[in-house]
C-alpha cells in the first residue's frame, strides 16, 4: 500500500491525526507518524511475501526489524508426538530438502538434525514422515540447538491448525551412527480450554 514514503501524504497524516486528537500518540510529530506507517507496512509486506516470520521491535532505539525464523517458544499443552532419525555422515533422503534447506544445512552443518527434525515434526502432527510429498510442504531451520522454527504449506499446515499446534520443541539425541529426534507439536492452553 505504501510501496514509497511520497505515497504517505500530508493530507493523510492530518485526517489520522483527527482520529486521535486528545489521545497520547496525537504528541508525535507528523516526521514520526510517517516514520511509523512507512515501516509498518514495510514489515506486513514482508510478512506477506514470507508468509511467516518475526517483527522485533526495540523501543529505546526506535528500531523494527524482521526475520524469516519463527521462534515464539510458548509454554502450552502437547498436541502431537514424533520422532526422526537420520544416519551420520547425513544422508537424507532424495527431495527431502528444497533448494533452500539444502544451501542452509550445508552452511551450518546441521544436515542430519534437520532432517530428523523435519521427520519428527511431521510425525508429531499425525503425517506419513516418510511420504516425498509432504516433505516440499514443510521448512525446517534450527537457530540454535534448542529452537526450531518451522513454516508450513498446504495439507500440512492445513492439518496444524486442526490439531491447533502453534509452536515445536525439539531435543536430539545419538544413538550409534543415527541423529535421533524427539518432537513435540505445542497448541496454546487458551485453546484448549475453549
Amino acid at each position: 500500500m505504501f510501496a514509497d514514503r511520497s505515497l504517505i501524504n500530508f493530507k493523510l497524516l492530518k485526517l489520522l491525526h483527527s482520529y486521535v486528537d486528545g489521545l497520547e500518540v496525537a504528541k508525535n510529530t507528523y516526521r514520526e507518524w510517517e516514520d511509523a506507517i512507512f515501516d509498518g507496512f514495510q514489515m506486513f509486506y514482508r510478512l506477506c511475501l514470507a508468509e511467516q516470520g518475526t517483527v522485533r521491535i526495540d523501543l529505546p532505539n526506535r528500531e523494527i526489524t524482521f526475520s524469516h525464523t519463527v521462534c515464539p517458544a510458548i509454554q502450552g499443552i502437547t498436541v502431537g508426538l514424533g520422532i526422526g532419525a537420520c544416519a551420520m555422515p547425513a544422508t537424507p533422503p532424495h527431495g527431502m530438502f528444497n533448494e533452500q534447506e539444502s544451501r542452509w544445512t550445508k552452511e551450518t552443518g546441521l544436515v542430519a538434525e534437520t532432517a530428523a527434525a523435519k521427520q519428527a515434526i511431521l510425525e508429531a502432527l499425525g503425517i506419513d514422515k516418510n511420504a516425498p510429498s509432504s516433505w516440499s510442504k514443510i521448512e525446517v531451520r534450527l537457530p540454535s540447538p534448542a529452537t526450531v522454527s518451522v513454516k508450513l504449506k498446504g495439507l500440512v499446515r492445513d492439518q496444524a491448525f486442526r490439531l491447533k499446534a502453534v509452536d515445536y520443541k525439539v531435543a536430539f539425541n545419538r544413538v550409534g551412527t543415527d541423529v535421533v529426534c524427539t518432537a513435540t507439536a505445542i497448541g496454546d492452553v487458551r485453546d484448549a480450554l475453549r
